[in-house]
C-alpha cells in the first residue's frame, strides 16, 4: 500500500498558502467595503444639503449666494471639497477653488478622468478612491444634477442632465491605516506567492526531479554494466516504491547474472571435459586398433617362447642357476601376455553386453582374483560389509576388471601393511557410487591430468605399462557409467566409479 503521497506533500502547503491568502483578501475587502460604504452615505447627507441649497436659491433667483454657502461649510476635518460643473465641463462653483469658470478636459483631468477614460457603454463609476497629495487619500463620490421640471424655466427641457456634483470627503488617520493595508496586501500576497513558489519549486527538486535524477543516473550506470549501485531511501511515497522496485528488479537481475555466469562456467568446462574425452576417444580407437595388431602379432611368439622355457626346465632341472634364470624368463614372459592383453582390451568395443547383476559379488571376486598378486597380499584390504542387493547395468566381466585395476594401482602407491578401503553407496541421478581409497603419499598435481592417458604411468620405469586406468576408464564409459580421480594429497588418493543403478 502506498504511504504519504508526493501530491499530498505539494497539495498541502499550496492550500494554506491559497487559504490563508484568500482569508486576509477576503477580509480586507470586506473591511474596506464598510469604510466606502460609510464615506458613501455621508458624501449623499453632504450632496443632498448642497443640492437641496442650490434649488432654494434657484427659486428665489439668488444663486449668487450660493458660493457664499458653500463657503461657509467645515472643510478641511471630513470634508475635502465640492465642484459643481455643467453640461459643457465648466466649473461653475466650488470651494477653495481658483479654476472656477474654467472647462475642464474630462479625459486629462484626474478628477473626471476615472470616469470618462472607461470604455464606451459602460455603467458610471460613481465613487472613487484618488490620492489627493503623497501619502493622502480622498473619497470621491459625483452626483448627477438632473433637469427637474423647477429648472424647466431657465435650462429647457432638452437636457437630461444639468451637470455634475462632486464631493471629496477626506480620510480618519486610522482609515487610511486600513486603505494602506491594500498594498500592504499586495505586498504581502507577492511575497507570499514567491515564498508558495519557492517552496513547491523546492519540494519538487528535492521529492520529485532529485531523485529521478539519481534513478536515471543509476540506470544509466546499469546501462555501462555496473549493476551494483543502488539507491538508498526511506521514503513511503511512489517515488519511494519506485526506487525500492528498481532495487530489487537490479538484485533479481544480478542474482540472474550471476547464476548465469556459473551455469556457463560449469557448460563450458563440461564441454572441455567432453571435448577432451571425445579426443581421448579418438586416440583410444586409433592406438586399440594399433594394439590389437601388436597384441596379435607378439601373441603367438611369446607363447611359442614360454612353451620352450618350460620345456628346457623340465630337462635342466638340475641346474639351479639355469632353473633360476629361466623363471626370471617365464616371468618377463608372463608379465609381456598380460601387456598384450590389456592392448587387446583397449580395442574392445563399447558395446560389451550390458546386463542387470548385483555389484557385491562382483566386488568380491575382484578382491580375490586381486589379492593373489603378492604386492596386494601385503596391504590391508577394507571390503564393504554386507548389505542389500545393489543392481547395476553393465558388464560383470568389465566391472571386475576396473576394480582389479584400481587395487592393483592402490597398491603400487601404497605402503607394505597399507590401508586400502573399498566404500560402496547409491548416489545421485541413479547411480552407485564405488570408491577405492588407500593411503599412499598421492599423486603428484603434475600427473593427475594425464593419469588416465595411454601408456602415461606414475610408477618407476618398468613397473607398469601405463593402460590399466586407461582401459578402466574406457569400459567404465562403455555403458554410460565414468571413472575420475576423487581427491589425491599426500594422505591418500580416492578413486570414484559410477555405474548404472536399475533397482533394489
Amino acid at each position: 500500500m502506498v504511504g504519504q503521497s508526493i501530491v499530498l506533500r505539494l497539495v498541502v502547503p499550496i492550500g494554506i498558502v491559497v487559504i490563508v491568502a484568500v482569508s486576509l483578501h477576503l477580509i480586507l475587502l470586506s473591511s474596506e467595503e464598510e469604510l466606502y460604504e460609510r464615506k458613501f452615505q455621508e458624501s449623499e447627507q453632504v450632496g443632498a444639503l448642497v443640492e437641496a441649497m442650490m434649488l432654494y436659491d434657484m427659486r428665489l433667483n439668488k444663486l449668487h449666494d450660493f458660493q457664499t454657502y458653500l463657503n461657509i461649510l467645515p472643510f478641511g476635518e471630513r470634508l475635502a471639497a465640492i465642484r459643481m460643473y455643467d453640461n459643457q465641463g465648466i466649473l461653475r462653483y466650488a470651494v477653495g477653488d481658483s479654476l472656477i469658470g474654467l472647462k475642464t478636459d474630462r479625459f486629462s483631468n484626474p478628477i473626471c478622468a476615472g470616469c470618462h477614460q472607461q470604455e464606451t457603454n459602460a455603467p458610471i463609476k460613481n465613487r472613487n478612491v484618488r490620492a489627493n497629495k503623497p501619502g493622502q487619500h480622498v473619497f470621491q463620490v459625483d452626483f448627477p444634477l438632473k433637469n427637474s421640471e423647477e429648472c424647466w424655466k431657465c435650462h429647457g427641457t432638452s437636457n437630461v442632465y444639468l451637470g455634475n456634483l462632486l464631493t471629496e470627503m477626506t480620510f480618519s488617520p486610522a482609515e487610511l491605516r486600513l486603505i494602506d493595508r491594500r498594498r500592504m496586501m499586495i505586498l504581502a500576497g507577492t511575497f507570499v506567492m514567491l515564498s508558495a513558489i519557492a517552496i513547491i519549486w523546492s519540494l519538487l527538486h528535492y521529492q520529485v526531479v532529485k531523485p529521478i535524477r539519481d534513478l536515471v543516473r543509476v540506470i544509466e550506470r546499469s546501462k555501462e554494466g555496473v549493476l551494483t549501485e543502488r539507491i538508498h531511501t526511506r521514503r513511503r511515497d511512489e517515488i519511494g516504491y519506485l526506487i525500492t522496485a528498481y532495487n530489487e528488479m537490479m538484485d533479481t537481475l544480478l542474482k540472474l547474472q550471476n547464476n548465469l555466469e556459473e551455469q556457463v562456467q560449469t557448460r563450458t568446462k563440461e564441454l572441455e571435459s567432453s571435448r577432451m574425452q571425445l579426443l581421448l576417444r579418438e586416440n583410444l580407437a586409433s592406438l586399440g586398433r594399433l594394439a590389437a595388431g601388436v597384441a596379435h602379432e607378439l601373441g603367438n611368439p611369446l607363447t611359442g617362447i614360454s612353451s620352450l622355457v618350460q620345456l628346457v626346465k623340465r630337462r635342466r632341472g638340475d641346474d639351479s642357476f639355469i632353473v633360476e634364470q629361466l623363471n626370471l624368463v617365464h616371468d618377463e614372459i608372463n608379465r609381456l601376455t598380460r601387456l598384450t592383453h590389456q592392448m587387446v582390451d583397449l580395442a574392445r568395443p563399447e558395446d560389451t553386453g550390458k546386463k542387470n547383476f548385483d555389484i557385491m559379488p562382483s566386488l568380491n571376486k575382484a578382491f580375490q582374483i586381486a589379492r593373489l598378486d603378492p604386492k596386494l597380499r601385503k596391504r590391508i584390504v577394507k571390503m564393504p560389509g554386507d548389505a542389500p542387493p545393489v543392481l547395476v547395468e553393465a558388464n560383470e566381466d568389465a566391472v571386475v576388471q576396473i576394480v582389479m585395476n584400481l587395487l592393483f594401482n592402490a597398491a603400487d602407491f601404497a605402503d607394505d601393511n597399507g590401508l586400502i578401503t573399498v566404500n560402496l553407496k547409491r548416489g545421485p541421478n541413479a547411480m552407485v557410487e564405488i570408491r577405492v581409497t588407500d593411503n599412499g603419499s598421492g599423486i603428484p598435481e603434475a600427473d593427475q591430468p594425464h593419469i588416465f592417458d595411454p601408456f602415461f604411468s606414475g610408477k618407476r620405469s618398468g613397473e607398469g605399462a601405463g593402460l590399466g586406468l586407461s582401459v578402466s576408464h574406457s569400459l567404465a564409459r562403455s555403458f554410460h557409467g565414468s571413472l575420475e580421480l576423487e581427491k589425491s594429497d599426500p594422505g591418500g588418493t580416492t578413486f570414484l566409479l559410477k555405474l548404472p543403478c536399475k533397482g533394489t
